[in-house]
């Protein structure tokens, strides 16, 4: 009985028995995307940011700016593959509780940062993000403006 059981511990049955490899940790791991973040609480009716100090929510996004520059030109691939401002774009202003002097720097701020992404068609429907903002409520009609007169002159 004994030696059948050695021969059950074949090279070949030792294998078939063994688990899959894991995945490589890069498909695992999913990078966190702090503006993009960002930008969703500060589209949320649910959090409370109407609490926040005067131009706290801006200054945390400054700051961002200032440290993480390249966090804003980034896509975010768990949220639709979006950049910040199409994060922004695509949520209702209606649902964004904090002053309109305060919004209106921040949506400067974004595209301060990487205005090329208003003019980008959206990938869902071809439409430019730019309009989708506009259509949001989103008070960004006069910096589409500056933005290309400075870009094109």
């Amino acid at each position: 009985a004994s030696s059948s059981k050695i021969n059950d511990l074949t090279p070949a049955n030792s294998e078939a028995a063994s688990p899959p490899p894991p995945p490589p940790i890069s498909s695992i791991i999913t990078p966190f995307r702090p503006v993009h973040a960002w930008i969703r609480c500060l589209t949320s009716p649910h959090l409370g940011l109407e609490h926040c100090r005067p131009y706290g929510v801006w200054s945390v996004l400054r700051v961002m700016g200032q440290r993480i520059p390249s966090e804003f030109t980034v896509r975010d691939t768990s949220d639709g593959n979006r950049t910040a401002f199409q994060t922004l774009a695509e949520s209702s202003a209606r649902d964004c509780r904090l002053c309109l002097e305060e919004v209106k720097d921040v949506v400067e701020c974004l595209m301060d940062a990487d205005y090329r992404s208003a003019f980008l068609p959206r990938s869902s429907d071809g439409r430019l993000i730019g309009h989708v903002a506009l259509e949001n409520g989103w008070p960004c009609k006069d910096l589409f403006s500056r933005k290309t007169s400075a870009t094109c002159a």
